[in-house]
């Protein structure tokens, strides 16, 4: 799916497409023009593969994506440094609320970021919202299995959310912080139910 006006998604299953060597195997999502209303909700995005972004990809800086009440599960991302992002790949704003990302994997030999997650800071650093969302068995053959952030400015809050097995920083960990990124003072978890 190509979305270059406003998304939205709703009661709908995206499943078993593929990319091939692009990006976005389930959505693609670019455009030009600011769209702050773009959402998925009560949807399912499963078993998708892409170079970068397997389930969904955001292209754009200026469109804010709010996914609610969603699973993205089962996708993949096959490229290396340059993809990952295996459940979602996203260069704008992302919040996310009573969702699961389960299962995603970014496998490239070269090493791909985020099996779950991957922000990309182009322009204004995105930022990352997760509020009661679970996030278990994504996995990243570089760094940040559940989440890799980049960007020096945008800020990342985890409320609430089951992570398993649990966030750490640093390494091939499940939470991946790109040297020059967000640093401690960017990284909020409040009220987290994290698993360890």
């Amino acid at each position: 799916m190509v979305s270059t006006g406003t998304l939205t998604v709703s009661g709908s299953t995206i499943s078993n497409n593929n990319a091939y060597e692009g990006s976005g195997g389930g959505i693609y999502r670019e455009s030009s023009a600011a769209t702050p209303d773009d959402s998925i909700s009560e949807s399912t995005v499963a078993g998708n593969s892409a170079a970068g972004g397997g389930g969904i990809y955001v292209r754009d800086d200026n469109s804010p994506l709010d996914v609610s009440g969603s699973t993205v599960s089962s996708n993949g991302a096959t490229a290396g440094i340059a993809g990952g992002g295996a459940g979602i790949y996203t260069e704008s704003e992302l919040s996310m609320t009573n969702s699961t990302v389960a299962n995603n994997h970014a496998d490239a030999l070269g090493g791909s970021m985020g099996g779950g997650i991957r922000t990309a800071d182009v322009g204004a650093a995105p930022e990352l919202l997760l509020d009661h969302v679970t996030m278990a068995g994504n996995t990243a053959s570089g760094s940040g299995g559940h989440v890799f952030l980049v960007g020096a400015a945008g800020d990342a809050t985890i409320r609430a959310s089951i992570c398993w097995p649990g966030l750490r920083d640093g390494g091939s960990g499940h939470l991946g912080l790109l040297p020059g990124g967000p640093g401690p003072d960017r990284l909020r978890r409040i009220q987290p139910r994290v698993g360890h």
